[in-house]
């Protein structure tokens, strides 16, 4: 696998768009002639997209599998360091403006969860999905984080679960994507392995296969013609025979994995050569968790964006979104990233024993 590419990062940020455009159509209610409607469009359901962002993770996390031998508190610690204050800040304003919102005008939004002081705490904390506090999640799309938590531990374990039996890591993957599959259709609901967490670690798994195979594999002509064929299939039957088709497991199956498997093409990686696609991917993870609180304040305060039936309201909510995230990854990640883990390190520093 390449170190970076660029193609990928486009992947994410088209990704993160269309939950964007997605959110948009269900606030506002907007529905467009002649246009793709990402909400409550009959062929495929767009929240899937959060999907990409899981099977990314676990892609990207592949490098990690072979060398993961630090401590648990370590390893998990630094993606909490990662993860959570900048989704906390932005919890702390979407409640803010929600209950402002609630105040003005008397109703609840879109996601009902009303604005409470337990489930600040526990979508703050990034463990308001798959932890067993479902329904108490405020700012809804950061479920998105608190159950890729979870993946990152589930990843740990497993890993160190195969080395310990002596098992290949890549057959232990696929029992896990079917075993997550079964869940899924018989709608099992049981701790750390409720609907929202078996999609995560389904994807997840996807993604750490995705990433054993482009590791130990040669990308020939036959894979790359497979995977164009598996994006095609998807998307002729999600638009001509949805009925005929599971278009959720297609996607899971076909598409997402053909998508990144031609990302690593040479064609794809002169199409997306400009370092722009990484800057853009760098500010998504910010875009998607603001994105909401942003929602809240157009819909407040500029109700011509925040409930426009226009696709240019659309497009404007999308840019502030955008703009949001990229104010909130240089003035907030950026130095969090630096200050979080020394003080991380500093808070549970182990006393010192006497000789």
């Amino acid at each position: 696998m390449q170190k970076r590419s660029y193609a990928l990062d486009a992947l994410k940020v088209a990704a993160t768009t269309c939950v964007l455009f997605h959110h948009f159509q269900q606030v506002s209610g907007a529905r467009f002639e002649h246009h793709i409607n990402f909400w409550g469009d009959l062929t495929f359901n767009w929240w899937m997209m959060v999907e990409v962002f899981f099977m990314l993770s676990g892609f990207f996390a592949w490098k990690h599998t072979e060398k993961m031998d630090m401590p648990f508190g370590s390893y998990i610690g630094k993606k909490l360091s990662r993860l959570v204050p900048v989704m906390a800040l932005s919890t702390i304003a979407y409640t803010a403006l929600y209950f402002l919102h609630f105040k003005i005008t008397g109703k609840t939004w879109v996601f009902r969860t009303l604005p409470n002081f337990w489930g600040l705490i526990v979508s703050c904390l990034g463990i308001q999905e798959g932890f067993g506090f479902e329904g108490y999640s405020l700012n809804n799309p950061t479920w998105f984080v608190s159950v890729l938590i979870l993946c990152y531990v589930y990843h740990y374990l497993i890993t160190q679960l195969a080395k310990k039996c002596r098992w290949r890591m890549e057959w232990v993957l696929v029992f896990m994507v079917f075993l997550c599959q079964g869940f899924k259709k018989l709608g099992l609901e049981l701790p750390f392995f409720e609907s929202q967490a078996v999609r995560g670690y389904q994807a997840f798994s996807m993604g750490l296969l995705l990433g054993f195979f482009l590791q130990n594999y040669r990308l020939n002509g036959a894979v790359k013609a497979l995977a164009a064929g598996g994006i095609a299939l998807f998307a002729a039957f999600a638009a001509f025979a949805p009925a005929y088709t599971d278009p959720d497991s297609t996607f899971v199956f076909l598409c997402i994995p053909g998508l990144i498997i031609l990302s690593q093409t040479e064609t794809a990686q002169k199409i997306f050569r400009h370092r722009f696609w990484a800057t853009l991917s760098e500010i998504s993870y910010n875009t998607y968790v603001w994105h909401a609180a942003v929602q809240v304040f157009l819909c407040l305060f500029i109700p011509s964006v925040g409930m426009g039936q226009t696709l240019g309201s659309m497009y404007l909510f999308a840019l502030i979104a955008w703009m949001a995230g990229a104010l909130s990854h240089f003035l907030l990640e950026k130095p969090l990233r630096k200050w979080v883990p020394v003080w991380w390190a500093r808070a549970f520093e182990k006393k010192e024993t006497a000789a």
